[in-house]
């Protein structure tokens, strides 16, 4: 137990100096809680992991040695998912951003998180942990995914209408979905189903 906390404080005490950048495509939106940790840095994964349990959307963040030059680190979510409320505490903390046609197709916000050189993991967690505290648990209606539209991201031209001969559980086996037979959707996990029904 001693070695877990030392190796937390030396965590905690690590400069974003030495905080390499995890190179991810913007926009993956994560499909369970324990793949957070694959894409997001280390002093933004705690509130990046509270926000998945308030059912936040987030499409991208950074925290890392590059971010010093800018003297921000942030996160990226995705404003049309948010509810009245959290959208409400979006605008007030955050930087709303119109559809481009080009990045993105909805509205997101980007709420940055003060950096300098010097700022360790610890502190930047602090500061992001009370910047994005107000965001409320909110239903996860975005998870849930209408057979048309899984057929659509997933296949093009003749494989549209050979899709479409498929089983809802053929259609999931074949895209990775996860097909809910109760409530008749599909869902990118199991546990986007799970958290889709605690508040719905």
């Amino acid at each position: 137990m001693s070695d877990q906390r030392e190796a937390l404080s030396l965590n905690l005490n690590q400069p974003i100096e030495e905080v390499q950048p995890i190179r991810r495509e913007a926009g993956i939106v994560f499909a369970t809680r324990a793949e957070i940790a694959e894409y997001v840095e280390l002093p933004l994964l705690p509130v990046i992991q509270s926000l998945y349990d308030r059912n936040i959307r987030t499409l991208s963040s950074s925290a890392n040695m590059n971010d010093i030059r800018f003297r921000k680190a942030g996160i990226l979510v995705d404003f049309d998912s948010l509810s009245p409320e959290n959208q409400q505490v979006a605008r007030e903390i955050g930087e709303v951003i119109e559809p481009d046609g080009l990045f993105w197709k909805r509205r997101v916000v980007f709420v940055k998180v003060p950096v300098v050189k010097g700022s360790t993991v610890g502190s930047i967690q602090s500061k992001a942990e009370k910047i994005f505290s107000k965001f409320l648990k909110q239903p996860m209606h975005w998870a849930a995914t209408k057979r048309e539209d899984l057929i659509k991201q997933w296949y093009r031209g003749e494989q549209i209408t050979e899709a479409e001969g498929m089983s809802n559980e053929e259609l999931a086996g074949n895209t990775g979905a996860y097909y809910d037979s109760e409530l008749g959707t599909f869902f990118l996990s199991e546990e986007h189903a799970r958290k889709y029904r605690e508040v719905n």
